[in-house]
């Protein structure tokens, strides 16, 4: 008899496990800047503080946001920042963008009788990027602890084939500076803080929309308020300035996935693979392809995706796209 129920039980699991789909969402956090002495501006690209001598900019859109900022010295001084009196500041708690740390770079040259193989990196996490145009990852903030990520390192390399040889190494230590300057007319990526990795819920708010449910906050009763404390002074001026960069989560969106994006249509028709088989089982037909865009994606949000998996249906989807990586764009699929 318990055979027979253990059987009608596991069958039962089965024909809803078979029904059961994964649905796919993203929760969307709008920041808002708060007054300060800096004066601010949003656009889709940056999020704009600025003040007499400087232009600070960020772009949040991440997944979980990372408070990484671009500063440039408008002045015609050079600019120096003191990196032991600059924090993050998160709802009320202060992290220290200085922490004293000693980076090293390490480079490996191989010998053969056939080639030379060089290679170099950084196995640093590094707050201070000295290239405007990169950032590296530093620590990581969520609501409950203070967790280290991983460093982006710049890595360049020239391979070559390589039978027989020695390996030589050889490497510096560069120590973390308190001080960092900027010449007039220039900037400097420095690395940020990440924002906020845990989710928000509440009993009045939808976790599952079949398409999208908001709830909305004021400066007073947001979940997250932060700010990035900088302090820097010009080459003439015997004082430091500190300035703050203030921002709140003003919104928060629970999306279902249908709702977070447009396809727009390519020139021209592809022939595509539209199996993923090899060249010889391959089916391919004619078919119009499409690139995906997010519509929400914006520098002040950031976002967390999270999905489920139920037999109900959640949300529908009007038209279906699947990805073909061969052609890189999105087709429509039955």
């Amino acid at each position: 008899m318990n055979n027979i129920k253990n059987l009608f039980f596991i069958a039962l699991t089965a024909i809803f496990t078979s029904c059961s789909q994964t649905y796919n969402f993203t929760q969307v956090f709008t920041l808002t800047p708060v007054a300060t002495e800096c004066s601010s501006k949003v656009t889709n690209e940056a999020v704009i503080f600025e003040d007499e001598n400087c232009i600070i900019t960020y772009n949040f859109w991440s997944k979980g946001g990372n408070a990484s900022y671009s500063f440039y010295n408008k002045s015609n001084q050079m600019i120096t920042i003191d990196m032991t009196k600059s924090f993050f500041v998160k709802n009320g708690n202060a992290y220290a963008y200085f922490q004293n740390r000693t980076f090293s770079e390490e480079k490996s040259v191989f010998q053969s009788s056939s080639s030379t193989y060089y290679s170099s990196y950084f196995s640093a996490d590094a707050i201070i990027n000295t290239n405007f145009s990169n950032s590296y990852y530093g620590i990581a903030v969520d609501g409950t602890s203070n967790t280290r990520a991983t460093a982006n390192s710049t890595t360049e390399s020239t391979t070559f084939k390589r039978t027989t040889g020695s390996e030589r190494k050889s490497g510096t230590t560069i120590k973390e500076k308190e001080f960092v300057s900027i010449p007039p007319e220039a900037g400097i990526t420095f690395n940020g803080y990440g924002i906020n990795n845990l989710r928000f819920v509440a009993c009045d708010f939808e976790i599952y929309p079949s398409e999208s449910a908001s709830k909305e906050f004021t400066p007073k009763n947001t979940p997250t308020c932060f700010r990035n404390v900088i302090t820097y002074k010009l080459e003439n001026d015997e004082k430091y300035k500190t300035i703050n960069n203030e921002l709140y989560v003003s919104k928060i969106t629970n999306y279902a996935e249908p709702q977070l994006y447009d396809f727009v249509k390519k020139e021209e028709e592809n022939c595509i693979n539209i199996t993923g088989k090899n060249i010889h089982s391959a089916a391919y037909q004619y078919t119009t392809l499409y690139d995906r865009h997010n519509k929400v994606a914006s520098a002040n949000k950031f976002y967390l995706p999270y999905s489920t998996i139920s037999n109900k249906r959640l949300y529908k989807h009007k038209i279906r796209y699947r990805y073909n990586a061969l052609a890189n764009g999105y087709y429509i699929y039955r």
